[in-house]
């Protein structure tokens, strides 16, 4: 990446769909870049977090605004050379921006021509693929055309086409294959594949241009009030749930009772205060029970204070016996019932007989209890 390139591209290029940039400067023998921000960041993580492609009105406003960006670096000698889903940014005013000019090409005339191998493999056209092949075969702005399609199905199934293949094999599908188009087209209006199948010829001269793109029924008629279908893509990102999920990382002896970790239990139980589960307890009495029988067994001593650690042993038990823990035996003539204690929780020893705290030990079969 040619840090450079793209500051003299977004130093020049000053449009409403390119993100801006503030200042450039070196710190710390460092090169700092201040670039607008984009709240929601790129497209495609957007879709991995509500983990669905967009809909077809949203493609269609991205789509416009994207061909608006592509025209007009078109214009100012351009090519973006690496245009994909996670080069698109959204901004919390539902603005659609164009970033990463690091492997852009930047010429002084429209018609500028590149013959370098660059860009992302899976979104490059095949002129862009032959040239690593035949470098006195040049590519134009016409490039950035076959990514715009293969971004749109990017958008509608999440990933872009062959993705499941190897980055050189794909090469050898673009070139030699047929385009590519989208899995289900059926599920998707006439507008949007005919559109698809202007950016996708393999062709460059016979390839749709920008201006073709900008009349075409798909996109021609987007109005600004249709806006509003990326702020409901807004309001859905930030209406899902968001789950932190915090690792810890113990000892074996801790985990035994023997470290630290129990300190806290034993002071909350000198106190007199309830004592919380143990952090690793908590990740796993979320879990099914089967998944973690024999690790809760082996984890219940040095959790005996906790009520969480009396219910893990229950379950342990209950899935070595494959099912409900069976009632109490009768005590025999000659024993006296010992009374329970209803002021503390039971042992989980009371409850199953724990195996022996070896490493790697094995979880006898259910009829050894």
């Amino acid at each position: 990446m040619d840090y450079m390139v793209e500051i003299n591209i977004l130093t020049k290029c000053k449009h409403k769909t390119i993100i801006e940039l503030f200042e450039a400067y070196l710190y710390d023998s460092k090169l700092w870049l201040c670039l607008e921000y984009c709240k929601f960041g790129a497209l495609d993580s957007i879709m991995i977090e509500l983990d669905k492609g967009l809909a077809e009105p949203q493609i269609r406003m991205v789509c416009r605004e994207v061909t608006d960006g592509l025209k007009y670096l078109h214009s100012q000698g351009v090519i973006h050379r690496d245009l994909k889903a996670g080069n698109v940014l959204l901004t919390s005013e539902a603005v659609i921006k164009l970033a990463d000019f690091g492997v852009s090409a930047m010429g002084d005339s429209p018609e500028v021509k590149r013959n370098s191998f660059i860009g992302s493999q899976y979104w490059m056209a095949p002129e862009v693929m032959a040239c690593e092949t035949y470098n006195e075969v040049p590519y134009g702005t016409q490039a950035d055309v076959w990514s715009l399609g293969v971004t749109l199905i990017e958008l509608a199934q999440m990933l872009p086409p062959h993705h499941n293949m190897q980055p050189m094999r794909v090469a050898i599908r673009v070139i030699k294959g047929d385009p590519p188009r989208l899995e289900r087209p059926k599920q998707w209006s006439d507008e949007f594949n005919h559109f698809l199948s202007r950016c996708l010829v393999k062709t460059p001269e016979t390839r749709a241009n920008i201006s073709e793109l900008l009349s075409h029924k798909f996109i021609s008629g987007v109005q600004e009030s249709d806006r509003r279908v990326l702020r409901n893509l807004i309001a859905e990102l930030q209406a899902s749930p968001e789950v932190e999920v915090e690792e810890v990382d113990l000892r074996e002896s801790e985990l035994r009772g023997g470290g630290s970790a129990s300190a806290p239990a034993s002071a909350a139980a000198a106190s007199g205060t309830a004592s919380s589960p143990s952090p690793i307890w908590t990740s796993m009495k979320t879990r099914p029970a089967a998944a973690f029988c024999t690790a809760s067994a082996r984890l219940a001593a040095p959790l005996a204070d906790s009520a969480d650690a009396a219910a893990g042993a229950r379950r342990c038990s209950d899935c070595r016996t494959g099912g409900p823990e069976a009632p109490e035996e009768t005590p025999k003539a000659d024993e006296a019932p010992t009374p329970a204690s209803s002021s503390s929780p039971q042992s989980p020893s009371s409850l199953v007989q724990l195996p022996p705290q070896t490493p790697n030990a094995v979880v006898p079969p259910p009829d050894a209890f």
